[in-house]
């Protein structure tokens, strides 16, 4: 930068680096009014005549302007009169912009300095010189502030010199001119001990000419000179000199005009540290966030090739890198036709990058790549940036959505478990919307209830049920949050129906859930009392079996459709699962039944790692236990080795007595231990809670099926009881098999009737030929 040819060209220099802009321009008004050029700095054209017009267009406030054609080589000039008409000060650049809050108010600081400017050229000029010192002083901010306390307290006869942060109750003392080093307070002191107190409040120069003459409760220094300094238009500190010595003389104009000029300098100054140091922590917490997001990210720009329109990537994370098979450092810059991109995701993301510049609106498009970890599902989001047309550019963010569709087709394959079940059954379910329409009827016995799928969805319920006089308060109850019982007879068939309230992420009710029991045929070769206990038993199962999963399924479903969040997709995922397990553990209730009517069960005895097994089941129920605050505790001492035992039906007691017992749990622990039992059996006890079910068939059936295997099942009463099984330890024979001349005969099987098995059913060849 060259060397100012003047103080007040220097001020001019300090105000075009404050504002940021090529050119500034200092106007004073001859006594009849007219404006003459006082000084300027920049490049600004040959066009004097124009500059002059243009400037005693201005009023009194700042005036922002669009110069495009009307100045050689500017796009956007600003300006304001001076004072009392006493000149003008216009700025003018070849970039056009739209000034911000900031912007404007370091201008009306600027405005001052001019003004102060314009009034030195009639005085003896301390001001300007000190000004210009500052200005063409080659150092950094701290340095050049430095000078103007030392420059400050030379001229006006004091001391020393400081600049405080006046915040908080606080005076903190941030650059400090003090040779004697007993005059100015080099640490934090409250605010109201000082005459800055005063200065702070006030609008302009403050000064206190001999301390102990004066009505104020201060008595150091002696002697005070201060102005304060707004940033924003808030006062945020001070600038003032002191002296050890009261002043004969009272302070003079020029005094208070170079005080004040170096306060609006230092507050510009000040104001423009802190935005860039704002800036700064914007970019880089963006630029963090830029790096280490989870979804890739960057921007792209439309480019003209030799071939025709391509893609050219300006920016990208590591996490998008990493979806597009590379790494940011070969990416940024290159070709999505040179990127190593397929053609067709080439032309995916170009036309939806056309798309976005056509229609001003966001584009989104999918695709799969192959990976290290396999076959991935992406989903890319385009926007445009405002700005160049002959380049525009465009922000995208790409998503790894392959657990969204993978949980997507769990869902379908639910729905299809769910629409098998239902469709064997002696039910039908329903459900509807917020306002008591039908979104999902699904079940044999639609056509009888008058829910067929093809006719009912969008149908009030109200209307389907409008010949129970019941159904009506049952509904209203069950939308309102609540629950409905009532009974329908349709044709030669009786149906039984509950509505429950379905509700939203929030808890909320959202419509009701219904299933609908064909009680027709139920208990017909019994009495009355155990028909109708039958078919309460059977309800009250397919309720907590059937309508809470449901719920889940179908409100985690909606959730999918509204593309969750991939941090939320496992928990979705999870949900689904869960609820899904739970529907097939009601078929397998129902499916329960026939094992209770069945004279014999036939074993299938294999080797079984039991301990392994009963450790898998513990660790499938873990979720579940945590979900409800339990700790789920397990101990195998079982010695190492295989024991022969039907692993279906040791899986079906097992299972079904560790999942039972964790829901039904009263306490906080649920235990389960396996351990010898004499020299020739095992005890497997699982206690803490005594698994139910809506049938009743549970104790009945675990009896059974123990009994078929060969031992026996105790139940253990009590809150916290449970199951202590004992059954029998059948070591798996080690069987060496010869390479060629080895066993021919039929494979190993063992039956048994119901009691203890027969252990001589066991043949096992131990020698060639046996």
């Amino acid at each position: 930068m060259p060397t100012p040819t003047s103080p007040v060209e220097s001020g001019l220099r300090l105000i075009t680096e404050r504002l940021s802009v090529s050119a500034a321009m200092l106007f004073a008004s001859d006594p009849g009014g007219a404006l003459r050029l006082l000084s300027a700095v920049g490049s600004w054209g040959s066009d004097a005549l124009a500059l002059r017009s243009l400037a005693e267009t201005l009023a009194g406030d700042i005036n922002v302007l669009d110069v495009t054609g009307a100045i050689e080589g500017a796009r956007f000039a600003a300006g304001a009169r001076l004072g009392d008409g006493e000149g003008a000060l216009l700025v003018i650049d070849p970039d056009g912009r739209t000034p911000d809050a900031d912007w404007n108010r370091a201008f009306a600081d600027s405005a001052q300095i001019a003004l102060g400017l314009v009034r030195s050229t009639t005085s003896d000029g301390a001001m300007t010189r000190v000004l210009h010192e500052v200005a063409v002083h080659p150092g950094t901010f701290d340095e050049r502030l430095t000078l103007a306390l030392v420059r400050l307290a030379d001229t006006v006869g004091l001391d020393g010199a400081v600049f405080a942060r006046a915040e908080s109750g606080d005076w903190t003392p941030e650059a400090v001119f003090d040779p004697s080093e007993r005059l100015i307070p080099t640490q934090r002191i409250p605010l109201r001990e000082t005459f800055c107190a005063f200065t702070a409040q006030s609008d302009g120069p403050f000064a206190v000419q001999d301390a102990a003459a004066s009505p104020l409760p201060i008595t150091e220094p002696a002697a005070y000179l201060g102005a304060p300094i707004f940033v924003g238009g808030k006062c945020v500190g001070t600038l003032s000199a002191a002296s050890h010595h009261p002043r004969s003389q009272p302070f003079s104009e020029e005094d208070l005009a170079l005080i004040e000029a170096l306060a609006r300098w230092i507050g510009s100054a000040v104001g423009g540290r802190d935005t860039a140091r704002q800036l700064a922590a914007r970019e880089a917490d963006l630029s963090a966030f830029f790096d280490a997001a989870p979804m890739g990210m960057g921007m792209a720009r439309l480019v003209e090739t030799a071939v025709g329109t391509d893609l050219e990537i300006d920016a990208i994370n590591q996490a998008g890198a990493t979806m597009m098979g590379g790494v940011p450092e070969t990416l940024v810059g290159a070709l999505a036709s040179q990127a190593g991109f397929r053609d067709d995701l080439s032309a995916l993301w170009l036309n939806a990058c056309r798309t976005a510049f056509d229609t001003n609106q966001t584009q989104r498009f999918e695709f799969d790549i192959d990976g290290r970890d396999g076959r991935r599902s992406l989903a890319t989001t385009v926007a445009r940036i405002g700005g160049d047309d002959d380049a525009p550019r465009f922000t995208f963010v790409t998503e790894d959505t392959t657990e969204t569709r993978r949980a997507a087709d769990r869902a379908r394959e639910r729905e299809a478990q769910i629409d098998a079940l239902v469709s064997q059954a002696p039910l039908a379910l329903f459900a509807t919307d917020r306002s008591g329409r039908l979104s999902m009827s699904r079940g044999r016995s639609l056509d009888v209830l008058g829910l067929s799928v093809d006719h009912s969805l969008g149908r009030p319920v109200q209307d389907v049920f409008a010949s129970a006089p019941e159904a009506a308060e049952s509904i209203a109850a069950a939308l309102d949050g609540g629950e409905g019982i009532w009974t329908v007879d349709a044709g030669d068939r009786s149906f039984r129906i509950q509505a429950f309230a379905r509700r939203d992420g929030r808890d909320r009710p959202c419509g009701l859930i219904g299933v609908a029991l064909d009680t027709t045929d139920l208990g017909a070769d019994a009495g009355a009392d155990a028909s109708a206990q039958m078919r309460s038993a059977l309800l009250k199962h397919l309720d907590h079996e059937i309508r809470s999963p449901l719920t889940s399924i179908l409100g985690y479903a909606d959730l999918l459709s509204e593309h969750t969040p991939p941090d939320e997709v496992a928990e979705v995922r999870d949900v689904i699962a869960r609820s899904g397990e739970r529907l097939m553990s009601a078929l397998d209730d129902l499916l329960d039944l026939t094992l209770l009517d069945d004279d014999q069960i036939e074993l299938h005895p294999t080797p079984v790692d039991a301990c392994a097994m009963v450790s898998e089941i513990a660790e499938t129920g873990r979720t579940a236990a945590e979900a409800r605050r339990l700790a789920l505790n397990l101990w195998c001492t079982l010695p190492e080795g295989h024991i022969m035992l039907d692993r279906r039906l040791f899986e079906r007691v097992v299972r079904h007595l560790v999942s039972g017992a964790v829901a039904a749990a009263p306490g906080t622990r649920v235990d389960v231990k396996l351990k010898t039992y004499g020299p020739e059996a095992m005890e497997l006890s699982v206690l803490g809670g005594v698994p139910t079910d809506g049938l009743g068939i549970g104790p009945n059936l675990i009896h059974r099926l123990v009994r078929a295997m060969g031992g026996t099942a105790e139940n253990v009463p009590g809150d916290e009881g449970g199951w202590i099984l004992r059954l029998p330890r059948l070591h798996a024979p080690i069987v060496d098999l010869p390479e060629a001349d080895g066993w021919t005969g039929p494979a190993p099987k063992l039956a048994g009737d119901g009691g203890h098995p027969n252990p001589s059913a066991l043949h096992v060849a131990s020698e060639p030929g046996q």
